[in-house]
């Protein structure tokens, strides 16, 4: 069962104030508290995908300085279109979510072998929700378009 009393909103959800006349804030039923924390988790990782850290994040990780490794590695120098490169982003793409977004955890990235677009490189992102003490299992299919340099992704809760 999860508890759905205790979940916080996202940092920019928090600071912002929508209704700054009204001296409180509306209730959320926790259903809807529930379903905005998903949503915010998903729209955060897509933000974390379509940016590109420059920066080798092993190295800053040791450093303490996490800020400067949001991102997926600059991948600009890869071949997607060989086996090797797309292996490549795949890592990539996993290590930026494990360094990036502690809200998912059990992380695992798969290439999708059948392409319906060939100008589309396809994802498979499997992890675990991270719910205060529960984990809610996630898909999100996930495809990168290499001309516009853009991912773009579905989330599926099983």
């Amino acid at each position: 069962m999860v508890d759905t009393e205790h979940f916080q909103s996202s940092f920019m959800q928090q600071v912002l104030d929508y209704e700054p006349d009204k001296q409180s804030d509306r209730y959320d039923n926790p259903a809807a508290r529930y379903r905005a924390y998903k949503e915010s988790v998903m729209r955060d990782l897509e933000n974390l995908l379509n940016n590109r850290s420059r920066l080798n994040s092993a190295e800053l990780l040791e450093a303490g300085e996490l800020l400067l490794t949001y991102g997926v590695t600059d991948f600009a120098h890869i071949n997607i279109a060989a086996l090797s490169g797309r292996e490549a982003l795949r890592r990539k793409i996993l290590d930026a979510i494990r360094t990036n977004e502690p809200r998912l955890s059990d992380i695992r990235v798969a290439l999708l072998d059948k392409q319906d677009d060939p100008n589309r490189l396809g994802f498979r992102i499997e992890a675990k929700l991270r719910v205060y003490t529960d984990a809610e299992p996630v898909i999100i299919s996930a495809s990168f378009e290499p001309a516009r340099k853009q991912f773009n992704f579905q989330s599926e809760v099983r």
